[in-house]
């Protein structure tokens, strides 16, 4: 399993969703640019199952900047008649969120929390 850390800002809010197995679930859509010039673009599909990641994630909003650190996920997949690749996260860590935030992760960290929000 590869590590990474994606960077960007949310293309929409996080949802929280239940799965079939009724484990709760976050997802979010990274929006990042490939290149300098901020041409390309890449979405990036975060999933959050810990329950910290999916506090600091389920507090932000669409178009916040964030740092999402986890297990990157790959898949090819066909899309109008071609081939497309897809990828996601399974985050492990929120490594910045907005100022707005840094009283909340402040509190956190001293009541020991805050391994999974920074």
């Amino acid at each position: 399993m590869a590590k990474v850390i994606v960077w960007g800002t949310l293309f929409r809010a996080p949802e929280t969703t239940t799965l079939k197995n009724g484990r709760l679930c976050v997802t979010a859509i990274v929006e990042s640019k490939e290149s300098n010039d901020g041409n390309r673009t890449r979405f990036w599909h975060i999933a959050a199952f810990a329950e910290t990641v999916q506090s600091a994630l389920t507090q932000l909003s669409r178009g916040d900047s964030i740092i999402v650190q986890g297990t990157v996920k790959a898949g090819i997949h066909e899309r109008n008649g071609e081939i497309a690749l897809s990828f996601g996260v399974i985050a492990e860590r929120v490594l910045n969120v907005p100022q707005r935030f840094t009283e909340t992760i402040a509190t956190a960290q001293l009541s020991g929390q805050s391994e999974a929000l920074l």
